[in-house]
């Protein structure tokens, strides 16, 4: 996998970017969700804010300004939205394993995870991938989770980008 590409592809995606370092300073406060899910799917069916740490394979979610977030706001992915989750993992219980590490288990993860979600190949796609990761701070809350997110540089999109092959 080449990912001197990827790391390119982020970094003239700095919205993405900001996104991430945004998130990454997530506290620990839980607010009620705002969001209704299909029972029996799970798919997002009435948009609203979604705490961070409830954030599920498919939700998608609109441009967040915030630079301490603790929920997202979710929106159906056939509204118009800026990214959408396609992997979720969570790096092993430790120590503080340092940005460094948890940017390298963030980019192996999500670049896994790429091609099974939209169908096509990171390096071929339209998509930019990026990742929410946890943060010092978060990692001594006992977060573990990393949130694997896909955008189009083009602008916001409407629908799922699970099996389009773009």
């Amino acid at each position: 996998m080449d990912t001197s590409r990827i790391t390119n592809r982020l970094l003239t995606a700095g919205v993405v970017g900001t996104l991430a370092v945004a998130l990454a300073g997530c506290v620990s406060f839980t607010a009620p969700s705002t969001v209704e899910r299909d029972a029996d799917s799970q798919e997002v069916v009435e948009g609203g804010n979604a705490d961070v740490f409830a954030i599920a394979v498919g939700d998608c979610f609109t441009e967040v300004t915030e630079t301490e977030i603790n929920q997202l706001p979710v929106v159906p992915c056939g509204e118009s939205h800026d990214y959408e989750v396609f992997h979720l993992f969570d790096m092993p219980d430790g120590e503080w394993p340092g940005a460094e590490a948890v940017d390298a288990a963030a980019e192996e993860g999500c670049l896994s995870a790429f091609e099974p979600f939209v169908g096509i190949a990171y390096e071929e796609s339209v998509f930019i991938a990026d990742s929410i990761d946890p943060s010092e701070q978060s990692w001594g809350d006992g977060d573990r989770e990393i949130i694997c997110i896909l955008s189009d540089p083009s602008g916001p999109t409407e629908g799922s980008a699970e099996g389009t092959a773009r």
